[in-house]
């Protein structure tokens, strides 16, 4: 029974840190007496319980808040997050659904980094690609992806400092086409590599946010240019979107962006 009753204090206090949540600025005991449906004698009862766990703040008018403690045990649990143990069932998933080569990368400094690469059972066609091996942003859709939601300074000090190499006839060199190139896969949400890293494969990617925004990894979908048509690469497009998103709003992207 006290196990019970436990429980139903938790979902109380938890239902006013919701509540208060949602109103940065304070509210009134009555207001969240209201709206979570407690009797006052109740709501203040939890409220006082908080304030001496050092949650919630009250002002001298009696508007109550939630203090920088819910924010700094917020951080502790997103500072923790592996970006590789949560985009892998999502890489293999992706993987099952387009029956494509599917990747997942990370930036490090001017280059990207392949953190995991799952190929379909009966891939016609193995990418030189491998878990650990380094490339250029500019020259991958995957880092062109990030790049895209990057700002413009961001983008230019990452472009100056790269050793900008022709690795195919496609390979873009030109930073006002990449300019270009970039800002139509930030209006778009994905990034495309047509042969500009390898010959014969076309990528289309989605970078994965942190809960700032921030690029901290991408997904990629790679095929053979031969299948990788406009038509494809659309569809593929809104998969590798749908997966980027969800491992984005695992690493906390949804907390100050909703």
């Amino acid at each position: 029974m006290a196990g019970k009753q436990g429980t139903h204090v938790l979902s109380r206090a938890l239902a006013i840190i919701d509540f208060l949540a949602l109103h940065p600025h304070g509210v009134s005991l009555t207001d969240i007496a209201t709206s979570t449906s407690l009797p006052k004698s109740t709501a203040h009862r939890i409220l006082a319980e908080l304030m001496d766990a050092g949650y919630v703040l009250r002002t001298e008018e009696s508007i109550y808040s939630l203090s920088f403690k819910v924010c700094e045990l917020s951080y502790r649990v997103l500072s923790g997050l592996d970006i590789l143990e949560i985009a892998t069932p999502v890489i293999k998933h992706l993987c099952n659904r387009v029956c494509e080569t599917v990747h997942l990368v990370a930036p490090s400094g001017v280059d990207v980094v392949y953190l995991r690469k799952d190929e379909p059972i009966q891939a016609a066609i193995r990418t030189m690609s491998y878990i650990g091996m380094r490339r250029p942003m500019y020259c991958t859709a995957a880092g062109k992806s990030m790049l895209a939601i990057c700002s413009e300074e961001q983008r230019m000090s990452i472009w100056k400092k790269s050793q900008i190499y022709k690795f195919t006839d496609h390979t873009i060199t030109n930073y006002r086409e990449m300019a270009k190139n970039l800002d139509e896969a930030q209006r778009l949400g994905y990034a495309i590599d047509d042969e500009e890293n390898e010959p014969g494969v076309r990528c289309v990617a989605s970078a994965i946010k942190d809960h700032f925004g921030n690029p901290v990894g991408a997904i990629s979908i790679t095929a053979p240019t031969n299948r990788m048509t406009p038509e494809k690469i659309q569809e593929l497009a809104v998969c590798v979107k749908e997966a980027a998103n969800s491992v984005s709003l695992a690493m906390g992207y949804g907390i100050s962006h909703n």
